[in-house]
């Protein structure tokens, strides 16, 4: 009995600890790939979750027998590889996980495992500690290629003169193997056939599910009702088709609307340092528009400079990201006001307030100061831990009155 206790004292101590010291986590906790095609890349996703008082970077690594066959990707930015991802405290990050099946593959079982690790912030001594419980990846390649697709919806809205009328098809695609669906689009005016236009460029990856838009040209169309007959078919066989009813309408009768979803500022401003603005911006309206970043600098009270970033075409029900771009080259204390003009109204960003001096190796922001979050932070760790050592302590006791009456 003592021994017992001994040792539950001693794991009451040692988990809390290695949480401390080590909390990482992988959600799921095993990652499937089944009934896999050679020669096809196939994707799915995974989170990266911290339970650390301040962000963390962590690298990610496979090891097994899949190893070379494995990549990672931000989810917002699919074209570069990478091998560590950023999370902020008691948060998560997704990533994208790509699996190149080789054309050489045999068929049968694969397994490998994925690990976690937190990357040293130490620049003369990079270390890696806290590996987190390794998740399982399983591959089952069975060689057969199955073209398959489903389609989950089409519809179609009204629109302006000048502007395009869009069909829109939410496909999914149910084989191993890629799928490119046609979807053939016939327009008629009060019963009249007038044109028609295909859409076949969009590739849909296995397992995956995707928008695909297809537009007619209203231009010099005039205003009226129309019908589009929508067919949508997959290796010449017909799927799914639909009539829409629509109408084009005189310019001016929609409202663009548009709202900001998110703004990330880079974390290092300084002396000669590129400050980046990403904005996520979302049509939230019934027609499309141009949107782009616009603002105002100024330092030590003064106006010295105007910001306008690049125009983006935002779809309806569509989010883009939109940038701006500023580079102190003078010390002094800076505020930039920042908006977002769409079709004639404009979304108000909270500005941005520093100061730059010298010997400073970066600046100091209003975010540098402490934030009710920040506060709190080492409570919610502390508090967790707590509930841990509950659960354990009672398990503990619950074991030590059975022993003893057995």
């Amino acid at each position: 009995m003592r021994k017992i206790l001994i040792l539950s004292i001693v794991l009451l101590i040692a988990i809390p600890a290695a949480y401390a010291v080590g909390g990482i986590g992988i959600t799921p906790s095993r990652i499937e790939f089944e009934d896999l095609a050679r020669g096809v890349e196939y994707e799915q996703s995974f989170n990266v979750l911290s339970g650390y008082e301040e962000e963390k970077t962590f690298e990610l690594e496979i090891q097994g027998e899949l190893k070379g066959w494995i990549s990672f990707y931000d989810p917002d930015d699919m074209d570069k590889e990478i091998d560590s991802i950023n999370v902020p405290s008691f948060s998560k990050s997704p990533v994208i996980m790509k699996l190149n099946v080789p054309e050489t593959a045999s068929n049968g079982n694969y397994l490998s495992e994925l690990y976690v690790k937190i990357t040293s912030e130490k620049k003369e001594k990079p270390q890696s500690v806290g590996f987190v419980i390794p998740t399982t990846i399983y591959v089952e390649i069975t060689g057969e290629q199955k073209l398959n697709g489903e389609v989950k919806e089409i519809y179609g809205t009204d629109t302006e003169t000048g502007q395009p009328f869009r069909v829109s098809v939410s496909f999914m695609n149910t084989g191993n193997v890629n799928a490119k669906p046609s979807i053939e689009t016939k327009l008629y005016s009060e019963g009249i056939y007038i044109d028609e236009f295909v859409t076949d460029d969009t590739e849909v990856k296995a397992g995956k599910i995707d928008m695909i838009e297809s537009d007619w040209d209203t231009t010099g169309r005039g205003v009226g009702n129309f019908t589009a007959e929508v067919k949508v078919y997959l290796d010449n066989k017909l799927l799914d088709e639909k009539n829409i009813s629509f109408s084009i309408m005189k310019q001016g009768t929609f409202t663009a609307e548009g709202r900001i979803l998110g703004v990330r500022d880079s974390k290092n401003i300084g002396l000669n340092k590129v400050l980046k603005t990403e904005i996520d911006f979302f049509n939230s309206g019934k027609i499309d528009f141009n949107a782009r970043v616009s603002g105002e600098v100024y330092k030590d009270g003064e106006l010295i400079e105007t910001i306008k970033g690049e125009d983006s075409i935002v779809m309806v029900n569509q989010k883009v990201e939109l940038l701006s771009y500023f580079k102190p080259e003078e010390y002094g204390e800076y505020e930039i006001r920042r908006w977002v003009s769409y079709a004639g109204h404009k979304s108000d960003i909270e500005p941005i307030s520093f100061f730059l001096d010298e010997g400073m190796d970066s600046a100091m922001t209003q975010k540098s100061l402490p934030s009710k979050d920040d506060i709190a932070s080492p409570i919610k760790g502390v508090v967790f831990l707590s509930v841990i050592v509950l659960i354990l302590a009672l398990i503990v006791i619950a074991l030590g009155i059975y022993l003893k009456r057995k």
